[in-house]
C-alpha cells in the first residue's frame, strides 16, 4: 500500500488524464515577497546602523524590531527616502514618513506602502545612548506590487501538489495562500495558509524540507474535517496524519527532519506563553519530535491504521490504479471499497 499511495501521489499525470477538469481546480496564492534584513546587530552607543534598499512605488515594507540593552531596552529608527538621507548626514533638517520613525522598546513593527521608486534609508540610531550598546533583531521584507519568479515557481510548486491531492482524495475544493501573518505559524479552517514568518525561518535553519511536513500537518486538519473524523481538530492526529502520509509517499526523511527541527527548539518560554495566551494546543516542541520519531519507528501499525481512514476517501480511478499494482499489499481493503462502490475493478 505504500508504494501504491506514493504512486497515487507522485505519478499524478496518468490518473489525471481520468478526473475531470473540476476537480484540478483550486485557488493557490503566493506573496511575492523578499527577504531584505533578517539578522542581530549590536549598535554601540552613540551609533546607528544603517541599511539602504532600492524600492519601487507600491512595494510593501513590513518590519519588526526587538530591542534588548541599556535601562528600557528601547532605540530609535528611521526610514528615509534618498533627498532626506543626505539631510540627515549633512546634520540638517530631515523629514520621515508617517509611521516608520520614533522609538521601539522592547518590540515594534510598521508596514509601510512606498510611495515613489528611490532608494530609502533604514537607520537604527543609538545616538542618544551615552554608553550602553543596544541589540537589535531586525526581520524587514518588501512585499513587491508584482509577482516574482520565485513566488511563481512556489505557486506552481503548491499547485502541482495540490493537484496530486485532488486526484488522489475527495475532498471540496480550498485556498492555499503563502503570505504574511506577523507571527511565525501556519493554520487552516479548511483554508490553508502558511506564514512566510515560517518559512523564513526553516529556510534559515537549513531545515526548508519541513514545509512539507507543516502543508500536511494543515492538511491534515482540513481534510479530516471534511470526512466528518472527530480528531480532525487534535494537533496530534494532525501530526500523526502528516507523518502517516509521508511514510506512505516513501519520505520518510521528511518526517525526520521535522522531529529533528522541532527537538532543536526545545521546551521555550515561548511554548508556555503562547499555551497561556494563544490557546495553543499543539504538544511542547520536544514531544512533537518524540512522538513522529515514534510514529516512524512504528511505521508497521501506524501505516494500516491510516490507509484504514484513507481508502474510503480516495478517488475511484486512484483506487483502480492501486488495485493493479503488482505490489498491492492491501487489495482485498481496496477491492471492497471499490466493490461498495460498484466500480469495476
Amino acid at each position: 500500500m505504500k508504494v501504491l499511495l506514493t504512486c497515487a501521489l507522485l505519478c499524478g499525470a496518468a490518473i489525471a488524464e481520468q478526473t475531470t477538469s473540476a476537480q484540478q481546480t483550486s485557488a493557490v496564492s503566493v506573496e511575492p515577497w523578499k527577504t531584505l534584513v533578517r539578522e542581530t546587530v549590536t549598535v554601540n552607543a552613540g551609533r546607528a546602523q544603517e541599511y539602504n534598499f532600492p524600492l519601487e512605488a507600491g512595494t510593501k515594507l513590513t518590519t519588526l524590531f526587538h530591542v534588548e540593552g541599556g535601562i528600557d531596552n528601547s532605540i530609535q529608527v528611521f526610514l528615509l527616502d534618498s533627498a532626506n538621507y543626505q539631510l540627515y548626514t549633512a546634520h540638517r533638517k530631515f523629514l520621515t514618513h508617517a509611521g516608520t520613525a520614533g522609538v521601539v522598546r522592547s518590540i515594534g513593527k510598521y508596514d509601510f506602502v512606498i510611495p515613489r521608486d528611490d532608494v530609502y534609508y533604514l537607520l537604527v540610531d543609538n545616538g542618544h545612548a551615552l554608553l550602553l550598546p543596544r541589540q537589535v533583531t531586525l526581520h524587514v521584507d518588501a512585499i513587491l506590487p508584482h509577482g516574482t519568479p520565485d513566488s511563481e515557481k512556489a505557486r506552481e510548486a503548491f499547485q502541482g501538489l495540490y493537484s496530486r491531492l485532488k486526484q488522489t482524495f475527495v475532498f471540496p475544493d480550498f485556498h492555499t495562500s503563502i503570505r504574511h501573518c506577523g507571527v511565525e505559524n501556519a493554520f487552516s479552517n479548511p483554508n490553508i495558509t502558511i506564514c512566510v514568518e515560517l518559512l523564513e525561518e526553516l529556510q534559515s535553519s537549513n531545515v526548508a524540507a519541513v514545509t512539507a511536513f507543516v502543508y500536511f500537518h494543515e492538511l491534515g486538519h482540513s481534510l479530516m474535517k471534511e470526512w466528518g473524523l472527530p480528531m480532525w481538530d487534535n494537533e496530534d492526529d494532525a501530526d500523526e496524519f502528516a507523518t502517516a502520509l509521508l511514510l506512505m509517499m516513501k519520505q520518510k526523511g521528511m518526517a525526520l527532519e521535522a522531529a529533528q527541527w522541532w527537538a532543536s527548539q526545545g521546551a521555550t518560554p515561548r511554548d508556555a506563553v503562547a499555551k497561556i495566551w494563544m490557546n495553543d494546543r499543539h504538544s511542547l516542541s520536544p514531544q512533537r519530535a518524540r512522538n513522529i520519531i515514534s510514529w516512524v519507528n512504528n511505521a508497521n501499525d501506524i501505516v494500516p491504521r491510516w490507509e484504514r481512514v484513507f481508502v474510503p476517501n480516495m478517488q475511484t480511478p486512484a483506487l483502480q490504479t492501486m488495485l493493479h499494482e503488482v505490489s498491492a499489499s492491501d487489495r482485498d481493503i481496496v477491492a471492497a471499497e471499490l466493490s461498495r462502490r460498484g466500480s469495476q475493478h
